[in-house]
């Protein structure tokens, strides 16, 4: 019995290696499953290979095949590196046997894509942007709410006045612009003040502290003395 992965785990390239028993040496071999349509980009030792593909019962798109292999370290892969499949090394001999999945990969499969996950869900190089889109969504929320108001506004204008130019549009198009560029700069300047006052704030209580660790230190200091000082 071979515990297999699910399709979702299946890798895009397996490095592996045969079985050896000398006294009874097995007829080692690999089990692929992948799909139809990219059986051509699967390599060998980087190497192509010939095989007879069947197909498998229940699925209309995967196709399964057994290749015989030579003995030690071997690598297959698929030359797109996003087309994963199924490999299973195998070996037989008399009354002996081996089988083993020769990788998979771990991925979180059963849980949505949420903010705050720290995992870069579209494959962009950054993490948690709210959209699955490709591209960085930073600050989305407060551009579609200054485009959605701004385009509200254009819709208005534009059935006042069915007429309007070329002009007008690109005049529309710059109060856009300007109005996104404003909001995200006094954004920004709101962030900064916030954080000069909270620096301000610690400096004061900072310098509080040490000021009455002088005090403190001045009294102690003449208490001192004034203990050591000689009767009359």
């Amino acid at each position: 019995m071979i515990f297999l992965q699910p399709t979702q785990q299946f890798a895009p390239d397996y490095t592996f290696t045969t079985t050896d028993y000398p006294t009874n040496p097995f007829k080692d071999a690999l089990t692929i499953v992948v799909p139809e349509s990219e059986k051509g980009g699967l390599r060998l030792d980087g190497n192509n290979f010939s095989a007879t593909w069947r197909r498998i019962e229940g699925s209309d798109d995967l196709r399964i095949t057994d290749i015989n292999i030579s003995k030690g370290a071997h690598t297959i892969y698929h030359v797109n590196p996003i087309v994963t499949f199924l490999a299973v090394s195998t070996g037989l001999a008399s009354a002996n046997s081996y089988a083993y999945s020769s990788g998979q990969r771990l991925a979180p499969i059963n849980s949505n894509c949420t903010p705050g996950d720290i995992i870069d869900n579209d494959c962009d190089g950054l993490i948690d942007e709210e959209l699955q889109d490709g591209k960085c969504n930073l600050n989305f929320k407060l551009l579609s709410t200054t485009t959605t108001s701004t385009t509200s506004l254009l819709s208005t204008t534009s059935r006042q006045s069915p007429t309007t130019t070329s002009a007008t549009t690109t005049t529309s198009l710059s109060t856009l612009r300007q109005s996104t560029t404003t909001t995200l700069t006094t954004t920004l300047s709101t962030q900064a003040l916030e954080v000069d006052v909270e620096n301000l704030n610690t400096g004061i209580l900072i310098a509080g502290v040490l000021s009455a660790l002088f005090d403190l230190c001045c009294f102690s200091t003449g208490m001192h003395i004034l203990q050591r000082k000689p009767q009359t």
